[in-house]
């Protein structure tokens, strides 16, 4: 069973001058102590929520989206995802598509993204008018995320290196890209003149745990060389990789994979 919950432009509004308690009440659920982000507030702050305290009436509604059309497409992901992963129910949030600074540049339509706070626990920012591809692909990328058997649910602060996020988000660059067609707008950033230069200054930083690295190499800075979702463009990179070297491995089995194996099949 899948739930979908709209925070639409609409709420926000209405709520703007008691945004904390509604957020307090319709966030919380969604936070423990054991999911990534353990405050409401960590969440609402990762999509910009606050944000809409200042919106005037219009400009809260440029940011509307057909909650139908959306709730369509959300569930016909999710049922496509059950045919290779397991889940429980899904739970998945949606929120408005307020622009990151590396949107400034891109179409609207593809300012989708997302975060996964734990096993079947999404949480989608959409923008108006969502090219349906795009959005399709990144709830995919998210429910590779969300599956409990994954294994980053075993990870400490202390375990998740560089290596252990480029597996986790390879793997759901994978499976998400063989499922819908491949509109990434920070692809063609990454030539392979590119993706040398960014491996060389990434190989002796792979079993760092530290926050600061691998912010720097999973979501880049243009002004250090790196451009922006370098590491999710290196990431599938891996993964196309050692998938060619190993044709029979499938969803599941390549979950269970270590990530110096694919840093592995990848120098060779």
């Amino acid at each position: 069973m899948n739930t979908v919950k709209h925070f639409t432009p609409q709420d926000l509004y209405l709520h703007r001058s008691n945004l904390n308690s509604f957020l307090t009440e319709k966030l919380s659920p969604l936070v423990t102590d054991k999911t990534w982000m353990t405050e409401w507030r960590q969440l609402a702050e990762r999509f910009q929520i606050f944000k809409f305290k200042d919106f005037s009436f219009e400009e809260a509604n440029e940011y509307t989206w057909d909650t139908v059309r959306v709730g369509e497409l959300i569930e016909h992901t999710c049922n496509r995802a059950r045919e290779f992963l397991p889940f429980d129910e899904i739970t998945i949030t949606v929120f408005p598509a307020v622009p990151f600074p590396w949107h400034k540049n891109l179409p609207r339509p593809i300012w989708t993204n997302g975060f996964t706070n734990g096993p079947n626990n999404i949480q989608i920012a959409i923008p108006p008018h969502p090219d349906e591809d795009f959005l399709c692909y990144m709830i995919a990328h998210e429910l590779h995320h969300a599956t409990a058997k994954n294994p980053i649910y075993k990870l400490t602060p202390d375990t998740f290196t560089l290596a252990e996020w480029f597996k986790m988000e390879g793997g759901a660059e994978y499976f998400s890209l063989s499922l819908y067609p491949d509109k990434r707008w920070w692809k063609n950033d990454f030539s392979p003149e590119t993706e040398l230069l960014y491996w060389n200054m990434v190989k002796n930083n792979c079993d760092s745990a530290d926050g600061k690295i691998k912010n720097l190499f999973a979501f880049g800075d243009p002004k250090k060389g790196i451009p922006f979702m370098a590491g999710y463009a290196f990431a599938y990179n891996l993964f196309l990789a050692y998938t060619k070297y190993y044709p029979e491995k499938y969803y599941m089995d390549l979950l269970t994979v270590k990530p110096a194996e694919f840093l592995g099949i990848y120098q060779k």
